[in-house]
């Protein structure tokens, strides 16, 4: 069997070509409106008439190609970075070294002579004293609590395993 080709077709982004395609019909568009109501403005105030009716729509339509300019611009310039993105994707990508078994099994053989040894965790020996309560202020109880003494724990060996597995450890 033998590999397949892709064709032209299958390396194409059509969403970044609409992306592309609909940035300029949107910023052409906001031109046309723009420059079509900025010359019915200029025609209005030629005649010197005080025909609001037909100013204020006019103005809004300058208002609005200027914003549907500015939006097609914007379009282009995400279309722009989207496009860089993706070329350096697919950049990268052609690059990838592709690892085949064989490689997979020469590393292996050569890293079996190195043997990482596990760390061992050894605790340190600690002394526990129990904390002193303060007793009422009388006679008997005062006697008591100077009769007490601290409590010390059994300190661990340092030879001992930790009853816990350590992580990395391979023992099971």
């Amino acid at each position: 069997m033998s590999p397949k080709t892709s064709d032209a077709r299958t390396k194409s982004n059509y969403s970044l070509a609409i992306l592309w395609l609909a940035s300029v019909v949107v910023g052409l568009v906001g031109y046309v409106l723009m420059t079509s109501s900025n010359s019915g403005q200029a025609e209005l105030y030629t005649k010197q008439t005080g025909d609001y009716a037909k100013l204020f729509p006019l103005q809004s339509g300058s208002s609005l190609g200027a914003t549907l300019i500015g939006i097609g611009v914007l379009g282009l310039l995400i279309a722009l970075a989207t496009h860089a993105v993706s070329f350096a994707i697919a950049r990268s990508a052609a690059t990838t070294t592709v690892v085949s078994e064989t490689d997979v099994a020469d590393i292996a053989d050569t890293d079996a002579d190195t043997v990482i040894a596990a760390p061992t965790a050894t605790a340190p020996a600690v002394a526990f004293t129990a904390p002193q309560t303060t007793a009422p202020a009388t006679a008997s109880a005062t006697a008591s609590a100077a009769e007490t003494t601290p409590v010390e724990a059994p300190a661990v060996n340092a030879d001992e395993t930790p009853s816990a597995p350590v992580e990395g450890d391979t023992k099971a």
